[in-house]
């Protein structure tokens, strides 16, 4: 980064000051709670054109001490004052579905940052190493996952389980990215619906898949949009796709796209679905998307 002519905080009282007019920006920008810790130690970190660590040493910060790891403290801190409940409430990054055992099981993926290891066990539970590294277990993102059921996974569940999570994993992480695009906002909320229509009671299986399809439609779009300026009006996926390679998207295998495509008479019952067409539509969706996440990083 090259050098910059700002002054670090010298205060507490100008510490604060700093805060308050770096949390003002992100809710103008409609941050979440959540995500404005570490939005805020990026733009911190732009103001003073230097690197910070996301994951600083788990101690108190120094007195008088307001640059490097103590500045990174004194931010989580603030915000943890600030936020607290809420913070924990919303502690994760967005909701998918896993499949185990033919059932639709819901999995919160954490808000996680610094050096991580997984794990898989029906034994342990997320801890925190002593060397501040975090070891999370993965077990620990599905909702209501009894310790019954966690024993009786066989090695099959076991891969899903994972391949699904760092699917998510993947998906929410990369998103940041573009989210302050008006598309991405409205397909991540589609994405939340397909998720909704699954777990719900009584299931709402064909409003689901729709949800996934629009999804990845608005996702594709949003490419267009800023690739090309302009994108049509169209719910055809396969004219998408095409018109979104032509402006380099990269390449998605058509069983994806199958697996997502669908009639607009399914929000209505014409077509009856299978949880698990639901499912595969879900899982799909967030492929497709990846995918064109991928090319966003590239791009940017």
């Amino acid at each position: 980064m090259t050098k910059s002519n700002q002054k670090f905080p010298e205060t507490e009282v100008e510490f604060k000051v700093l805060m308050e007019n770096i949390d003002k920006k992100l809710r103008r920008e409609e941050i979440p709670m959540v995500n404005r810790p570490l939005h805020a130690i990026g733009k911190i970190s732009e103001k003073y054109s230097v690197d910070l660590k996301v994951s600083p040493p788990n101690r108190s910060p120094k007195p008088g001490v307001y640059y490097g790891d103590d500045l990174v403290i004194r931010i989580m801190n603030w915000y943890d004052k600030r936020y607290n409940n809420n913070l924990e409430s919303e502690f994760y990054i967005g909701k998918i579905i896993v499949e185990i055992k033919d059932d639709p099981w819901l999995m919160k993926i954490p808000l996680l940052y610094g050096k991580l290891n997984f794990i898989f066990s029906p034994l342990k539970k997320t801890f925190r190493n002593n060397d501040n590294t975090d070891t999370y277990n993965i077990l620990d993102s599905i909702v209501n996952l009894t310790d019954e059921l966690k024993n009786s996974l066989n090695q099959n569940d076991c891969k899903n389980i994972f391949k699904t999570f760092l699917l998510g994993w993947e998906f929410y992480t990369k998103i940041t990215i573009i989210e302050n695009i008006k598309l991405v906002q409205e397909a991540l909320h589609d994405f939340d619906a397909a998720v909704f229509h699954l777990i719900n009671r009584p299931k709402a299986l064909g409003l689901s898949k729709w949800s996934s399809l629009q999804a990845v439609e608005k996702l594709f779009k949003a490419w267009l949009k800023e690739t090309a300026g302009e994108f049509p009006w169209t719910h055809e996926l396969k004219e998408l796709v095409r018109l979104s390679k032509e402006q380099g998207l990269k390449d998605i295998p058509n069983s994806l796209i199958e697996e997502v495509s669908c009639k607009p008479g399914i929000r209505y019952g014409e077509k009856n679905i299978s949880i698990q067409d639901a499912l595969k539509a879900h899982n799909s969706s967030l492929k497709i998307a990846v995918i064109i996440l991928q090319s966003f990083e590239a791009k940017y």
